[in-house]
């Protein structure tokens, strides 16, 4: 997937921009992501609102590059006592400013 045109978004993304953020999220990506913009993530995952029993998933064997102010992989979450895992076994490749796995 390739974002390079778009700001401030995702190339693959659950629960963000007011969508309900009660966790129980999967994302597996074994291709290529590129993003080149402003605040343009790889993937992103937003659960801020789960209270229990909502695991989310990232998994990742294919390659993320991303430019400038986006993480390769965004797992948010406020909730104690779920599972939120992020499994890399590919590459991902950022800016020096940003992290390549931030959760």
């Amino acid at each position: 997937m390739n974002t390079q045109r778009f700001i401030n978004g995702y190339a693959f993304s659950a629960e963000v921009n007011g969508r309900s953020q009660l966790g129980g999220n999967s994302i597996t990506s074994n291709g290529e992501v590129t993003t080149a913009r402003l605040n343009v993530h790889g993937i992103f995952i937003s659960a801020a609102a789960m209270t229990n029993g909502a695991n989310n998933t990232v998994i990742n064997t294919g390659s993320i590059q991303t430019a400038s102010t986006g993480d390769g992989v965004r797992l948010f979450t406020t909730a104690r006592g779920v599972s939120n895992e992020i499994t890399n076994s590919g590459s991902i490749i950022t800016a020096a400013t940003v992290a390549e796995i931030r959760l």
